[in-house]
């Protein structure tokens, strides 16, 4: 409203409340004495316009204040992809030094993946709200950073597209540690997988009373635990010192090229057997290139050899073969060490057991021998018995008893 008003410069002025004026005209009248005396004129009243102006500039400041530290990343951008506007918070997730800089850049060439940009796009053309997105984009620095994106179109009173308003949230330490939990998970159940395992390799090496079938099944049951592409167990003679090859499984380039029980006298063998601790070699042609004398597949790399020892003495070794250069992880080295114990219980079980039912043969075989003395008065006979005990007690393939001919001062063949 417009006011005409007098207001006199000599009078106080009236106690009432704020009000903004605007001053349209006025005019200043002098006194007798020349002195301005009483201002004329008309006056606006603009006090809802001005408090609906504080209102707005109190929101503006809001949203800039949202705007600028709200630490997702908020975003305008056009139709073609392009950044008409971006947060300090987006700014700063993807790496660049202002919003001008990164409005020279286009979203879609922020995808990590190439691949990954055409429903982003498509959404674009489509003009569909986007909600929790999940997309992967490049850091500045090349680093992948993942988000969840959401975003709706702005249009104008023609319901035509001007551009697209979004926020990103950065959820990749939130996947780096579903991804770990997802591998904890992994792990842990691949090591519930392979106790079970262990625990019917060593149900089925309980029963076993030759060291040569528990070599072999420890072989192969080890090599279709851990998965590898090839495994032997070898056997430390504990006289000789020597270490052979027992038994095997998985590939080899030629299998008949090293026969069961060849002797190996390598020195990476004869290290291990000193040390007494696990092996690993993550390149056997650098580390330990002798160990191509066994003829190993060209695809094996690396060799983790584990000792089977007992009560401090080295009985022999599991070995595994990997096309991979790379160390085993925790949960295979105690597994394979869990095995190893197996195994060396296992062994010494047999070979207590094989020495016990070979003692027990020996002295069935001087029994029968006794026997055949008391019996009879045939020498031949008697001889015969005692060659019989000696081939079947010695394992060997044949044998003959020689008699003194003291007349003709030579041997002559009592039995055979």
């Amino acid at each position: 409203t417009t006011e005409i008003y007098t207001l006199s410069l000599h009078d106080a002025l009236p106690i009432c409340p704020i009000r903004y004026v605007w001053m349209e005209s006025g005019e200043l009248i002098l006194d007798d004495q020349g002195k301005p005396s009483v201002l004329k004129g008309t006056l606006q009243d603009i006090t809802e316009r001005k408090i609906a102006e504080m209102k707005v500039k109190e929101s503006e400041e809001k949203y800039r204040s949202l705007f600028e530290n709200v630490p997702d990343g908020v975003y305008r951008v056009a139709l073609d992809g392009s950044f008409l506007a971006a947060n300090p918070g987006l700014v700063h997730m993807l790496g660049y030094t202002s919003e001008v800089v990164m409005q020279k850049t286009c979203f879609l060439d922020l995808f990590f993946d190439a691949r990954d940009r055409e429903p982003f796009a498509q959404s674009l053309k489509n003009g569909d709200s986007i909600q929790n997105m999940e997309v992967r984009l490049r850091h500045k620095k090349g680093e992948l950073i993942i988000v969840l994106n959401n975003a709706i179109a702005i249009r104008d009173s023609d319901d035509n597209i001007l551009y697209y308003e979004g926020t990103l949230t950065n959820i990749t330490k939130l996947k780096q540690a579903e991804a770990e939990l997802a591998n904890l998970y992994r792990i842990e159940q691949q090591q519930v997988e392979r106790l079970s395992a262990l625990q019917k390799i060593s149900s089925q090496l309980a029963g076993i009373h030759s060291q040569h079938e528990v070599m072999e099944i420890v072989a192969a049951q080890t090599g279709a635990l851990m998965d590898s592409l090839v495994c032997a167990t070898l056997k430390v003679d504990g006289e000789s010192g020597e270490v052979y090859i027992v038994a095997r499984s998985g590939s080899l380039e030629s299998p008949a090229a090293v026969d069961k029980g060849a002797p190996l006298t390598l020195p990476i063998l004869d290290k291990a057997i000193k040390n007494g601790k696990p092996l690993f070699l993550k390149e056997i042609d650098r580390e330990a290139p002798e160990l191509r004398k066994l003829n190993l597949h060209p695809d094996i790399r690396s060799i983790h050899m584990y000792p089977i020892s007992w009560e401090g003495q080295i009985l022999g070794f599991i070995v595994l073969g990997s096309p991979l250069a790379l160390p085993p992880s925790e949960g295979e080295m105690a597994t394979m060490e869990l095995l190893a114990e197996r195994a060396a219980a296992a062994l010494d079980s047999a070979r207590l057991f094989e020495e016990i039912n070979s003692n027990l043969q020996r002295l069935a075989s001087l029994r029968s021998i006794d026997q055949a003395i008391t019996s009879s008065m045939d020498i031949h006979f008697t001889l015969g018995i005692l060659l019989d005990q000696a081939v079947s007690q010695l394992k060997v393939h044949a044998a003959d008893i020689l008699l003194l001919d003291q007349g003709a001062t030579s041997f002559r063949y009592g039995v055979r």
